[in-house]
């Protein structure tokens, strides 16, 4: 219950409505309760350390600013993909599907934090201002540049459809890949690829920066740089290049810069997202929480594709890295989508 005294404050869990109507339509009636300064809606994925360092990579260091952007970036991968499947909420799973559960949320506030402008100021204003201008400048996914897939069952476990609390007919997509396309300075002509799903085979969420070939190189066969921002599991920050082996030969191979919160923070306890979030909500700290215009912003880029009958639902069987066709679309566009992540060691 709002009250007089003291301060009230609410926090709203995502997904924010079903798409741009309906989550106008939420917002305009919490509005009437509330104020904007005492609406909190929260995306855990914004809690954790990776993503709450990831301006702090981007603008306290002068190494990186040169080279993010479209004259040096070959693509952009943001992967989100859970290995357990949707058993035990299949019943709200199924009327929300895998773009409101992550996409439209957790994937593209990644995407947002990773190719915005730098902020003129570290407030709430002026970061959510950037982030705004980053997602009104993709442009609209398009149905030829949109995998759906639903897992069925393998050795690994029961299909999708096996959830008593799912429909024996559901078509509700388990598994999205999308091709986005950013149309500003920084980013045009930089394919990004959103690869998001569950009951695949192995939990991992991260961004990969494949960085372009150096021009008339010296050296056969070498593979391109790439950034990698690990948010889950084991947080980490590496930068694959390539080098010489150490031997008598004349052999190059990749290797890695990397910081891995388990050994440089071993001394440190990392909090959980909703501990850090609601403990800055209490504070009313805003920085870390979504503002209106962003979810406008984002369910814009696919409001095209939801409950969109005519994009085929393909299968993939549980456990597997997902259905082909997701690889298929992002060689479209010179891509060569993530597989299994090596193991850090």
């Amino acid at each position: 219950m709002r009250t007089t005294k003291g301060w009230n404050r609410i926090i709203i869990e995502k997904p924010f409505g079903r798409g741009t109507r309906t989550f106008r339509c939420l917002s305009e009636n919490l509005k009437k309760m509330f104020s904007q300064e005492e609406i909190y809606r929260i995306d855990h994925y914004i809690g954790t350390e990776v993503v709450q360092n990831m301006l702090v990579l981007r603008f306290a260091n002068t190494v990186f600013e040169p080279i993010w952007g479209r004259e040096h970036v070959e693509n952009v991968q943001i992967i989100f993909q859970e290995s357990r499947g949707t058993e035990g909420r299949g019943g709200h799973f199924d009327s929300n599907g895998v773009v409101r559960d992550v996409m439209q949320n957790h994937c593209l506030q990644i995407l947002a934090y990773f190719a915005m402008e730098p902020p003129v100021t570290l407030s709430p204003e002026d970061v959510s201002n950037e982030k705004t201008k980053l997602l009104r400048s993709i442009e609209p996914v398009r149905e030829e540049d949109t995998v759906y897939g639903q897992y069925v069952a393998s050795e690994f476990g029961p299909s999708y459809r096996d959830d008593k609390t799912v429909a024996d007919d559901s078509k509700t997509a388990t598994f999205c890949t999308c091709a986005l396309k950013i149309k500003n300075r920084r980013w045009d002509g930089v394919p990004f690829i959103i690869k998001a799903g569950f009951a695949l085979n192995e939990d991992l969420v991260e961004i990969r920066m494949t960085l372009k070939k150096p021009p008339g190189t010296l050296y056969k066969d070498i593979e391109e740089n790439q950034l990698v921002i690990r948010i889950l599991p084991d947080e980490n920050i590496f930068f694959q290049i390539m080098n010489k082996v150490p031997d008598l030969n004349f052999k190059l191979a990749l290797s890695k810069l990397e910081q891995r919160y388990d050994q440089q923070f071993q001394d440190k306890r990392i909090p959980q997202p909703y501990e850090r979030l609601i403990l800055q909500c209490m504070q009313g700290n805003m920085t870390h929480f979504v503002r209106e215009q962003e979810i406008d912003a984002a369910w814009k880029v696919f409001d095209k594709i939801l409950d969109n009958e005519s994009i085929p639902v393909v299968e993939y069987p549980r456990g597997s890295e997902g259905p082909q066709e997701a690889f298929d679309l992002a060689a479209k566009y010179g891509v060569k989508l993530h597989r299994k992540s090596e193991i850090v060691p």
